[in-house]
């Protein structure tokens, strides 16, 4: 026999943990149901309830999937791969960081976002069906209230701080970003790498970074970039640092060194 536990409702309202328990649950009371009606039996523990990073792990999962454009890194190695086949010569390097991202992130595009990213997943990769699936993540995303120092608060806009879908709500909004004006703003021939709000632009040198900047600046009045220049040949970027050397040596510690 089926043993379910019941989700209570406090103070009128579930709350962001609670919703994204309910969504990434829906698929495991499926499968329970599923396995009562061959006649098999089931219990479901305390365990079996996931956590409240549940439904960023799901989203975690779904992340490739969901890009709108090619320009995110998982990590430093997905940068060396990527780094490996760009030809350094005359060019310059210079990296732009989004200031206060979470927080000036609009709420509405970055559903608009995921919206337009689920087009291309399948229903059988979702823990629900696409339609719910959407709706319970927009619950989840406008649920912005939180709690700071025994005060409670409510952002009017942008994405808040520690939220499991914050993360990837707010790469899909700067995808979108990209795709519809980023990329258009960047010399044809440069080469664009974002990690979360960390950008690496390598491009010609004849091009200046400021009037770069200040047109990517012009964007979206909340989302600002600030930059820094390659100085003596080293760059940091992602937890390591991009060296112009003469001759190739080989990768020590978290340094990231590539022939010009």
């Amino acid at each position: 026999m089926t043993s379910l536990r019941v989700m209570t409702v406090e103070n009128g309202f579930l709350s962001e943990i609670s919703l994204c328990k309910l969504i990434c649950n829906l698929k495991n009371f499926v499968d329970v149901l599923s396995r009562s009606l061959n006649h098999e039996e089931t219990h479901w523990s305390e365990k079996e309830w996931v956590n409240r990073n549940a439904l960023y792990w799901k989203f975690k999962l779904l992340k490739g999937s969901l890009s709108i454009s090619s320009t995110n890194l998982r990590n430093s190695a997905d940068l060396i791969e990527k780094l490996d086949n760009v030809d350094f010569s005359g060019e310059r390097l210079v990296s732009y960081d989004i200031t206060s991202l979470f927080t000036n992130v609009s709420v509405t595009v970055a559903i608009s976002a995921i919206k337009e990213s689920l087009k291309t997943i399948d229903d059988d990769k979702l823990p629900v069906y696409k339609r719910d699936y959407m709706q319970l993540v927009e619950k989840c995303i406008r649920f912005r209230s939180f709690r700071f120092k025994d005060q409670e608060y409510h952002l009017l806009d942008g994405l808040p701080m520690g939220s499991p879908l914050s993360a990837v709500a707010a790469s899909l909004y700067l995808e979108m970003l990209e795709r519809d004006h980023y990329l258009k703003i960047i010399p044809k021939d440069a080469h664009w790498f974002r990690y979360v709000d960390d950008c690496l632009l390598i491009f010609p040198a004849e091009n200046n970074t400021s009037d770069i900047m200040s047109k990517l600046n012009e964007v979206v009045d909340n989302i600002q970039f600030t930059m820094e220049n390659e100085s003596l040949g080293r760059l940091p970027f992602l937890d390591t640092e991009i060296h112009r050397i003469v001759k190739p040596v080989l990768l020590t510690g978290s340094d990231v060194v590539y022939v010009v």
